[in-house]
């Protein structure tokens, strides 16, 4: 999954100068995706998510075969899936990215078998009310980042 987010200083560069954006942009970019990691994947694995994010139907027989408590989670047979991925991930942040890598079972394909549901694609599908969520702790980010070093700049980011 690719999610685009730009941050726009109001002539910050000349103020910070361009290694100390850089670092921030980091900052920014490494806090966005633990947000995402702690607080939207969680949502992936709760009832009524297959609905809220669309995800691909199961057939009757998968359904069958679920224990009881998972029946209403789309993403959760055994629970197996769920731990691994909200488990601690490995999070890379530069200046003008981040990456995220999270450890799955295998099941969680990236190249799923034919007629069988992008579970990888599912878990990582993220909402426009949840961009603009992670948008708005990254701004924060960069706001309090930018203060600490005692500038008063406005930031756009979206």
């Amino acid at each position: 999954m690719i999610l685009h987010i730009k941050i726009t200083y109001d002539g910050a560069e000349a103020t910070v100068g361009q290694r100390r954006l850089r670092e921030i942009n980091r900052t920014a970019l490494g806090t966005g995706m633990r947000f995402m990691h702690q607080e939207l994947l969680p949502g992936h694995f709760e009832p009524g998510a297959s609905e809220r994010y669309d995800y691909a139907p199961r057939s009757e027989h998968y359904k069958r075969r679920k224990p009881r408590y998972a029946r209403e989670i789309a993403l959760v047979r055994s629970g197996r899936g769920k731990r691994e991925i909200l488990a601690m991930p490995h999070i890379q942040a530069f200046p003008t990215r981040a990456t995220m890598t999270l450890s799955a079972p295998s099941y969680f394909r990236m190249m799923p078998a034919p007629g069988q549901p992008d579970m990888a694609a599912e878990v990582f599908t993220v909402l426009p009310e949840e961009k603009t969520r992670i948008e708005i702790v990254m701004g924060k980010t960069v706001v309090a980042e930018l203060r600490k070093r005692g500038i008063q700049k406005t930031v756009v980011v979206g």
